[in-house]
């Protein structure tokens, strides 16, 4: 019977291998001991990593990582411990800590999947109640690994109004007294804040008081006038902040505007008295108002047809009556006559406020915005415009905001009314829900009659999104350095044109057909060899032309496939011999990179550079794709264009030959 040579050589692999085991155990009886050798344990398995399994919410388990400062919620932390191998690790000891707030932990060893949790909450400390960013410390003691959890601590509000008697009109040098108010999530009081002061703007104001706040969460506090402008004053406590707009009076030697309030706005032909403080001033003392537009009350009740007027100091203070019968915005200027230097300045909002017959124009910027998560909501701004039949601003109009189709996910409109400024225009915001969807908002007039009212819709998430590509038209080079950067850009819309800001798109760079040749001449053309490819090719029906484009009837090379534009003819073979035979071909790394992600900026814009080897110019044509989710939508796009060269590098050619071409 034949043996076959295989199962010979196995024959004396089992015999080497009895062999071996034969001399291994007579080893292990040893000589003349007679005993035997017990096997070390297994070593335990050591904690190499701390893997955060989840950070949800306590009570529905749905993820968040923040809680509120009034200790009504609390989330729980899942922590995974793992080995060198990744291999859950059980029974180890894993340690929970916080610089402040609650934290208990269930157990102090993971169980049998590795696994150990606690609860976090703010607690009911006087710290607890502040704003702020809580880092959870999880540590194994055994091997010292630990992982951070950040945790936002919210919901604590700072208000800020003018105190009773103060006006937002401060002339230099004057003070306005502020009261702020600070509460926790819950709206309780927070007591012994210590509240901070700053302001910007053009104009500023100084405070020397250094308070806290009393036992219903309030503090009082005065603010000085000093540069003139129109000014934020801003307050800081207990890691919230809240803002109150002033504006401080100009003059010179104390003499100011005292009402009213720069920026007031007042109605169409309604009587304003204008007064402005004139500090030692004589019994015979005048002072000029001169307004841009509008009409001054003469001492006898007449209107003068002038916009200039003197009057009289009286009790150290000059007050005149004025009105406008157009809208827009008024500067009044006075001044003492005696003394020209002594002036001031201030500016009001001319409008009607009558409602009646008025028209609403409602209008979101922009039209559409993302879904919103619990970790991040998504807002646009609702601008309602308001006018009277002759076309005039309708100042101080309550305006009411709706949602009247709803996508039934969460979506909010707030406040719900706002009055109209200086322009007849109010404003609020829409923060969309969870699901995508298209949503009806519309803007009224609160007691409004034959208010002709219009809505606007508001296209949330999940719609079509589309990418465009742009390149410069010239090349960049650096000293030194042997590539080309082409400046480039990629542009994200939604399906109504609008941009679509902080979207994250995937970028990148890949070689479809390549070209042997030499002295910046082509040879051939070959598509590409790499099968990824070629359905991209024929998706797009392309002509790959091995020798340009020729004319029909004399059939001189009309185009010699240089540049983009060319034709791609599918027939071409694309498994010649070249320079690398045994290789898929082109070779990727010839044609350079491209930045693997980028993000749009608020024009939905956003920029990048290509760069690619010199040396590969005029031998690739390259496909780089685009590829982006705008709220759960996915938009692809491809861009494709032959690597170009710059001129003084093709005549004379300076471009080495294609990497492609056999050597001679």
């Amino acid at each position: 019977m034949k043996t076959s040579f295989v199962p010979r050589i196995l024959q004396h692999a089992l015999l080497a291998a009895s062999s071996l085991a034969f001399v291994a155990l007579t080893a292990c009886s040893g000589g003349g001991g007679g005993g035997s050798t017990t096997p070390p344990p297994p070593a335990t398995p050591q904690v190499a990593k701390l893997s955060i399994a989840t950070v949800a919410d306590t009570t529905t388990n749905q993820p968040k990582n923040s809680v509120k400062t009034d200790n009504s919620d609390s989330l729980h932390v899942v922590v995974t411990a793992l080995d060198a191998n990744n291999v859950a690790v059980k029974d180890a000891v894993v340690q929970f800590s916080s610089g402040s707030g609650e934290i208990q932990a269930t157990t102090t060893t993971t169980d049998a999947t590795g696994k150990i949790s606690a609860k976090f909450s703010t607690g009911l400390s006087a710290e607890s109640k502040f704003n702020r960013t809580e880092t959870i410390s999880v540590v194994a003691p055994a091997t010292n690994v630990k992982a951070l959890v950040p945790v936002d601590i919210v919901g604590t509000t700072l208000t800020m109004k003018l105190a009773t008697g103060s006006s937002t009109s401060v002339p230099s040098g004057g003070n306005a007294g502020v009261v702020v108010s600070v509460r926790d999530a819950g709206g309780k009081a927070i007591t012994n804040a210590a509240v901070s002061i700053s302001s910007t703007g053009t104009g500023s104001v100084t405070s020397n008081n250094t308070v806290n706040t009393d036992a219903n969460g309030d503090a009082s506090l005065s603010v000085t006038g000093a540069n003139a402008g129109a000014t934020t004053v801003v307050a800081k406590a207990a890691g919230a902040s809240g803002s109150l707009d002033l504006t401080v009076t100009g003059g010179t030697g104390g003499f100011a505007f005292t009402q009213p309030a720069s920026n007031t706005i007042i109605a169409i032909g309604s009587e304003t008295e204008v007064a402005v403080a004139v500090p030692g001033a004589g019994a015979q003392t005048t002072v000029v108002f001169a307004a841009s537009t509008g009409a001054w009350k003469n001492t006898d009740g007449t209107w003068t047809n002038k916009s200039v007027i003197s009057v009289p100091v009286v009790g150290g203070a000059a007050k005149a009556t004025f009105k406008s019968a157009a809208s827009g915005a008024v500067t009044i200027d006075a001044y003492r006559a005696d003394q020209v230097s002594s002036r001031a300045n201030l500016t009001l909002a001319v409008g009607t406020g009558n409602t009646n017959n008025a028209t609403v124009v409602l209008q979101a910027s922009p039209a559409s915005v993302a879904v919103s998560t619990d970790t991040k909501k998504n807002s646009v701004l609702l601008s309602a415009r308001v006018t009277d039949p002759a076309g005039n601003p309708v100042l101080n109009a309550p305006v009411s905001f709706s949602i009247v189709k709803s996508t039934s996910s969460g979506e909010s409109v707030g406040p719900t009314i706002a009055f109209t400024d200086a322009t007849g225009v109010a404003t609020t915001t829409f923060t969309s829900g969870s699901q995508p969807g298209k949503v009806t908002l519309n803007a009224d007039i609160v007691g409004g009659v034959g208010v002709k009212a219009g809505p606007v819709d508001i296209d949330v998430g999940g719609q079509a999104a589309s990418i465009g590509f742009a390149q410069d038209t010239k090349l960049a080079v650096k000293d030194i350095d042997p590539n080309y950067y082409l400046a480039m850009s990629v542009h994200v819309v939604d399906g109504k044109g609008n941009p679509v800001p902080g979207a994250k798109v995937t970028l990148s760079v890949n070689p479809i057909y390549f070209s042997t040749g030499s002295g910046c001449a082509i040879t051939n053309n070959y598509i590409t060899e790499w099968p990824s490819e070629k359905a991209f090719l024929k998706s797009l029906g392309l002509d790959l032309s091995l020798n340009g484009e020729k004319d029909p009837v004399t059939g001189a090379v009309t185009s010699p496939g240089l540049w983009r534009g060319v034709k791609y003819d599918l027939g071409a073979a694309s498994d010649v011999p070249d320079a690398f035979p045994g290789q898929l071909t082109p070779t990727n790394g010839n044609v350079g990179s491209v930045p693997g992600e980028v993000v749009t900026e608020s024009d939905g814009k956003v920029n990048f550079t290509y760069s690619y080897p010199k040396s590969s110019a005029l031998w690739h044509v390259v496909r780089i794709s685009a590829r982006t989710m705008v709220a759960g939508s996915e938009a692809t796009t491809n861009y494709v264009f032959r690597l170009s060269a710059l001129e003084s590098d093709v005549k004379p050619c300076r471009i080495p030959d294609s990497p492609y071409t056999p050597p001679k």
